[in-house]
């Protein structure tokens, strides 16, 4: 079994907080991807989008209508580092809430 480390932003440190204000099914959602992707984040790809413009091992999953769960795996040192939990891609529009589909 493969184990990787997950590691987090400062932005995501600050959406993990925010998580406690979303709907219980959203939220089960984004803990049971994470913890997914600590056993073997490649087992997680056929659900996730590969972001090629931001790096080859980044990748892109859909947890609601707008909010994408973006990270990028580093085989190196068995680390996933998380750059996003909501919102979709890149935005910056500050939203603190996700939406339901």
């Amino acid at each position: 079994m493969v184990n990787y480390e997950l590691r987090h932003t400062r932005k995501t440190k600050k959406q993990l907080r925010q998580l406690k204000s979303v709907p219980p099914i959203l939220r089960r959602a984004v803990y049971s991807f994470l913890d997914a992707l600590t056993t073997d984040p490649y087992l997680c790809i056929s659900k996730s989008k590969r972001i090629a413009q931001i790096g080859d091992n980044c990748f892109s999953k859909e947890i609601s209508r707008g909010d994408r769960i973006v990270y990028v795996v580093v085989d190196t040192s068995k680390k996933v580092i998380m750059l996003s939990l909501f919102g979709h891609y890149c935005d910056n529009s500050g939203k603190k809430h996700m939406q339901i589909n």
